[in-house]
């Protein structure tokens, strides 16, 4: 039988609705929503299973909340956004970008190489 902290770790939590203010401020390095509008322990639970599928709109407020477990979480993250949404842009750049992001499904982004994530790998710190 699991843990409570481990059946916390597979339960991410939305705000239902956050989606229809469009995109909202973001605050600290992790780029996270405003903590008192959106507080994530009051958001909507969806558990999860391993090999379960959640589907939400990218601009759903959303999050774990604080993970008492060692272990890391692990998931898979498909966006579907029309090519034509140009990305938030921060002093110029866009500094929230996902590893998949660019991927098409179907048809075409003719401004692909204008505005590809470019990414920096970086030496593991030991």
């Amino acid at each position: 039988m699991p843990s409570a902290s481990e059946i916390d770790f597979y339960r991410l939590r939305v705000a239902p609705g956050s989606n229809h203010r469009g995109p909202l401020p973001f605050y600290g390095p992790s780029r996270h929503a405003d903590t008192v509008a959106f507080p994530i322990d009051a958001a909507t639970l969806l558990p999860a299973r391993a090999g379960g599928v959640l589907f939400f709109g990218y601009l759903t407020v959303h999050g774990w909340g604080v993970k008492a477990s060692t272990r890391t979480r692990r998931n898979v993250l498909v966006q579907y956004r029309d090519p034509a949404d140009p990305p938030i842009l921060e002093d110029r750049l866009e500094t929230h970008v996902d590893w998949g992001q660019g991927l098409m499904v179907a048809g075409a982004n003719p401004d692909h190489w204008q505005r590809r994530p470019r990414f920096e790998l970086l030496p593991l710190a030991r």
